[in-house]
């Protein structure tokens, strides 16, 4: 019979800490699942977008922009997934691969637009800092090209305090 209280013994001071604190025991418990759940739907829902958003960004680049259907399919594409899935990478490769094209093509305002989407996209915390660097240089270039100077300079002024002259 001393065994039975010697065993339950062990854990007497678990169940008075449990019953003095008992309220805040399941609330950290709750807590921990409330993450958890949480967490797991949110990386279930973003998996989800990143499928949809490959399947648009792959029509997207497959339509022929040479006929004025395929350009019109094409524009209604791009404007859907950097609209509904902008926070996904295949928005922002969208973003980059169309201002790229527009630069190319003599379409400075529209190349400025895309790449300033992208930079208000990639940056702060949760931003990728390739795609920041990449499309804050094309837009100082445009810029440039354009002769104004001074907003190029404000767009790389991010990376200026790094060059140590």
């Amino acid at each position: 019979m001393s065994e039975v209280f010697e065993n339950n013994m062990k854990f007497a001071p678990f169940m008075r800490f449990y019953n003095k604190h008992k309220i805040a025991v399941l609330s950290v418990i709750a807590l921990i699942l409330a993450i958890v759940v949480i967490s797991f739907a949110m990386s279930n829902i973003a998996k989800s977008n990143n499928e949809k958003a490959a399947v648009i960004y792959q029509d997207w680049l497959s339509k022929n922009v040479d006929s004025e259907s395929g350009k019109e399919e094409a524009i209604v594409l791009f404007n859907e997934l950097t609209s509904s899935y902008k926070k996904t990478g295949y928005a922002k490769i969208a973003l980059l691969t169309k201002g790229s094209a527009d630069a190319r093509d003599g379409n400075n305002e529209d190349a400025l637009d895309n790449f300033s989407k992208l930079i208000k996209l990639t940056n702060g915390i949760g931003g990728n800092k390739l795609f920041n660097k990449i499309s804050r240089v094309s837009s100082a270039r445009l810029l440039s090209a354009n002769g104004d100077l001074d907003a190029a300079l404000k767009v790389l002024e991010k990376y200026l305090s790094l060059i140590h002259i």
